[in-house]
């Protein structure tokens, strides 16, 4: 038998929280020194040190009891300033724990690999930012569209979102009672292994419609899915996106025919404006210039994409800037099989602490483990 040992881990906060100056940890195990020191103690070891971080909010991760963030409660959101560390971890897999712990609804595009790995940190910036970033590290790009943010491939994001604000214009068109049906908002959920066919035939029961053109559709398989309230008119938008199809109405409303997308497509809207904005048409059009501006009247009309119109509505309206939030209501995400050491490095440096291991420990810690930490709040 070998001679017990016990090794301390010290973790010091330099930052006030509570009453006092400094919050300090203090763990000890106990192992033999010419023992194995088996992976359990180790997983133990790494978990126990970043307990700030690995408890989940009660019920978050059941789904059918989450409620999504949706219109002002979901733009809040977006400002919340967050920081994500990734280790490897499935693209899908990490989105919908971000999704859920920020109940925030993320839709992914089918024609973005779902099981890439992704390893990624990011410190302090607003969640849309957060998504954002993410989405451009596979590839892909980020837009908010209603009351969830879809995430596709980086050459035809901007098309999609271009196409939904269209098919809205097109809704608004239609006899009323029609128009109505198709900006009904839905809870779209739907189990494991359903197929898009079947997605189809929900869309024709709620607006009472009928689908033309569902052979350009090929065979898939969804994962279990629960949306935010959103439009048929949007659903219809993300579900043919990733087909690259679009859709157009026929005979009032009754048909809606699924069509090839276009390559590119542009959005004409216009916007009430002030006696102010002719001295800026050079500004805004240097700004955007694949836009086309015009001033009529005190209504400026703009022709682009929909990246186009964000930029006119920023520039009309200032800029959204984040909203200041202490770092307790900051989430946390680590993942991944790595050695304990590079587990506790990973959450000082996240959390700025100070991190002092005792005499025989650092050795140890350099062994793999397993860690699955969801987003946590410090407090959590």
């Amino acid at each position: 038998m070998g001679v017990r040992t016990d090794c301390r881990v010290k973790v010091i906060r330099d930052k006030e929280i509570n009453s006092a100056n400094k919050i300090e940890f203090t763990l000890t195990y106990s192992f033999h020194e010419s023992g194995h020191f088996q992976q359990h103690c180790l997983q133990k070891l790494a978990l126990v040190c970043i307990g700030l971080l690995i408890f989940e909010q009660t019920g978050a991760a059941k789904e059918d009891s989450l409620k999504w963030h949706t219109e002002a409660a979901f733009q809040r959101q977006l400002r919340i300033t967050t920081s994500i560390t990734w280790v490897e971890t499935p693209l899908r897999n990490g989105l919908e724990r971000l999704a859920r712990a920020q109940k925030v609804f993320i839709f992914l595009d089918r024609r973005v690999d779902p099981d890439q790995r992704v390893s990624l940190s990011i410190q302090d910036l607003p969640l849309e930012t957060v998504i954002q970033q993410l989405a451009l590290t596979v590839g892909a790009q980020a837009y908010p569209m209603g009351s969830l943010v879809y995430v596709g491939p980086k050459a035809d994001a901007t098309r999609v979102a271009t196409l939904a604000e269209i098919r809205r214009q097109d809704a608004r068109a239609l006899n009323g009672d029609v128009a109505k049906r198709y900006f009904r908002r839905n809870s779209w959920e739907w189990p494991m292994l359903t197929t898009p066919r079947q997605l189809c035939e929900d869309v024709e029961k709620s607006a009472g419609c009928k689908m033309v053109g569902l052979e350009q559709i090929p065979h898939d398989l969804y994962p279990e899915t629960h949306f935010p309230p959103t439009s048929t008119v949007d659903f219809l938008t993300l579900l043919t996106a990733g087909f690259d199809l679009t859709f157009v109405w026929e005979d009032a409303g009754r048909v809606v025919r699924l069509l090839p997308a276009p390559h590119k497509v542009r959005l004409t809207d216009s916007y009430a404006v002030g006696g102010g904005v002719a001295s800026r048409l050079a500004e805004l059009r240097a700004k955007i210039p694949a836009a086309v501006i015009v001033l009529e009247d005190d209504q400026l009309v703009v022709s682009g994409d929909w990246a186009d119109h964000q930029i006119i509505r920023e520039l009309l309206s200032g800029r959204r800037k984040p909203v200041d939030v202490d770092s307790r209501a900051q989430r946390y995400t680590l993942r991944g099989k790595f050695s304990a050491g590079k587990v506790l490095q990973q959450v000082v440096d996240q959390l700025d602490l100070r991190l002092n291991l005792e005499q025989g420990l650092l050795e140890t810690l350099q062994r793999p483990v397993e860690v699955d930490v969801r987003e946590a709040t410090l407090d959590e």
